[in-house]
């Protein structure tokens, strides 16, 4: 059953029936502000490697700088997982790499050869967004972790003026999905892949996400030392940053927030 936002966090507890159970939590709320503030309000919830919340109504989420994610009650997949990683603290950009992988293995039966990433948080379907990715790093007193915000668009069949370029499963597909079954199919992918994860991103990961990528080939304009520079995308670096061949100067990498798709602009 789904638990109000108010409710204490063990009365929302679900049992995991593997052997991640020991480090895995998992809550459900009706209606939250936000799954990633939920998790940083509670401490009672920093105790665990892994720590998701799942929200069947998320009032004021979040994407990148700031912008509000549109996702309908009841009708898509808004969740955060708390990683609690282990020391030497990982590159954000490499968890965010790690987080598209999960989403994108997940949704690839659903949704066929038209699904891809672009770099650095979006998921991408026919040319349309259907799913994104924040993750913030923040302090729980001991140590520092991550929490990866990840949002779907399920079964919303219409969204809000200025969302044109969006899209759903139940749109994409005709049928309408299973959110809990999608749930929990990326939740086990994602905290399967973070378990092995201890370091740098490896070559089997890097090729796998530049596979799915539409990022690689496309223009891109970069914030470098000289101004802004432009170049053509080639690939993602052991830390998740972008790796672009500029048009002078060879090869650079872009951290999140630097690079900017010439199709964006």
């Amino acid at each position: 059953m789904l638990r109000e936002a108010g409710d204490p966090p063990a009365a929302a507890a679900i049992k995991n029936g593997d052997d991640m159970e020991a480090k895995r939590l998992v809550i459900e709320l009706e209606s939250v502000d936000s799954t990633n503030s939920y998790i940083r309000d509670h401490p009672g919830l920093w105790e665990r490697q892994f720590c998701a919340v799942i929200a069947r109504e998320q009032r004021a989420g979040r994407g990148r700088h700031g912008r509000r994610w549109h996702s309908a009650p009841g009708r898509d997949l808004t969740f955060s997982l708390l990683f609690i990683p282990p020391a030497p603290f990982p590159e954000l950009s490499c968890v965010t790499v790690i987080a598209g992988l999960a989403a994108y293995r997940t949704l690839l039966p659903r949704l066929g050869e038209g699904l891809r990433l672009k770099w650095p948080n979006d998921i991408i379907h026919g040319g349309k967004k259907i799913g994104g990715i924040l993750c913030e790093m923040f302090e729980t007193g001991e140590r520092p972790a991550v929490i990866i915000g990840i949002g779907i668009n399920v079964n919303s069949v219409g969204f809000p003026d200025g969302l044109d370029a969006a899209t759903s499963l139940k749109i994409a597909t005709g049928e309408k999905q299973d959110i809990r079954a999608l749930f929990n199919e990326i939740l086990a992918s994602l905290t399967g892949l973070l378990s092995e994860f201890s370091g740098p991103l490896d070559g089997r990961i890097r090729g796998e996400w530049e596979a799915a990528s539409l990022s690689i080939g496309a223009r891109v304009r970069y914030a470098g030392p000289k101004g802004m520079r432009g170049g053509v995308a080639i690939g993602i670096n052991h830390d998740g940053s972008l790796l672009i061949r500029d048009d002078e100067e060879g090869v650079v990498a872009a951290c999140g927030g630097e690079a900017l798709f010439e199709d964006d602009e």
